[in-house]
């Protein structure tokens, strides 16, 4: 592909909009990391630092409905611009119609794809629906299983690169960004202490169990 030159109009918000991305996708990383990794995984951080540990995915949770959400805002807010795809598309709709008319079904894509998750970030994360909240009769929310929050990654990835690739011919492997002193390696030093922790324990049964039988002599 012959890349064209990015128009500055164009590139201020789509190089601030992929940090955000960027910063989305590490947190959904440490999130899978966390929760998604394996049941024995929960087991050990349950018994190692569960407040801890439940606090922590509880937030990121919130943060990443939060990140997904503020990349749909509408352009505007008050009149107040928002950096967000709308904004985006309608850049690019100023300076290449045919390449937005390409992209627009992509966006539309990623709005129906997050139709789900946009109603837990309007009635939970952003704000607190009173029906919701009471759990009064008829009022519930769409479930949304981490399978179809990485869906919903994979399409805005998707979004953003076919931007990149068009403008700067590249694209940036966003799941594979990773943040230095991540939940692995959390686990991995977690479980060194619990191994510690276990020769210990083992440590003084043996030297009970000694003592026990020289008090029997």
């Amino acid at each position: 592909m012959n890349a064209k030159e990015m128009p500055q109009a164009i590139k201020q918000p789509f190089d601030r909009l992929r940090d955000e991305v960027t910063a989305l996708q590490i947190d959904w990383n440490i999130y899978s990391q966390l929760q998604l990794h394996s049941k024995e995984r929960i087991e050990l951080l349950g018994s190692m630092v569960g407040g801890f540990f439940v606090c922590v995915a509880f937030a990121l949770r919130n943060d990443i409905t939060m990140s997904i959400g503020r990349l749909l805002d509408p352009k505007e807010t008050r009149s107040h611009s928002n950096l967000c795809f709308e904004l985006l598309m309608e850049e690019i709709k100023t300076f290449d119609h045919e390449f937005y008319e390409s992209l627009h079904g992509q966006y539309q894509e990623i709005i129906k794809k997050c139709g789900g998750l946009k109603e837990w970030r309007n009635k939970v994360v952003g704000h607190r629906d009173f029906r919701i909240a009471l759990s009064q009769a008829g009022c519930s929310l769409p479930t949304v299983d981490p399978k179809e929050i990485e869906e919903i990654l994979e399409l805005i990835r998707s979004f953003m690169n076919t931007i990149e690739a068009y403008y700067q011919d590249s694209e940036t492997l966003y799941e594979y960004i990773s943040s230095t002193g991540d939940a692995d390696d959390l686990v991995f030093y977690l479980q060194e202490a619990a191994e510690h922790q276990k020769c210990k324990e083992n440590a003084l049964r043996k030297k009970h169990g000694f003592l026990e039988k020289m008090e029997d002599l």
